[in-house]
């Protein structure tokens, strides 16, 4: 479930693992490893969590997977020569976006 874009950046640091959060409501959102403990915070206490693929109550956090899906990178060490297989980022869709609290006049707006 989701969507299907281009999520990932093209740079040259990598990641070791990816997870995909999936809520209670049937949502999957891709984080990756760094995202870990933000989430699990947000889980523990139930707020609203900002991610770099998505938004989530953190009530609302079913459950952590391992994302087998996404992009790997194979590395061969020149030295050693073993393969490593690495991920790319997520790109960050809320980079530079400010959130700011609502107030109880507009709650009530938005109820109507």
């Amino acid at each position: 479930m989701g969507y299907k874009f281009m999520d990932t950046q093209k740079v040259k640091e990598t990641i070791k693992r990816g997870y995909i959060v999936r809520t209670s409501t049937g949502w999957e959102i891709k984080i990756d490893e760094e995202e870990l403990p933000k989430i699990l915070s947000g889980a523990r206490s139930g707020e609203f969590v900002v991610l770099k693929q998505g938004m989530v109550r953190g009530d609302l956090i079913a459950g952590i997977v391992p994302d087998e899906d996404r992009i790997i990178i194979e590395k061969l060490d020149p030295e050693t020569g073993q393969r490593t297989a690495e991920m790319r980022p997520l790109l960050d869709v809320f980079k530079g976006a400010e959130f700011k609290q609502l107030k109880s006049s507009d709650k009530k707006l938005l109820e109507q």
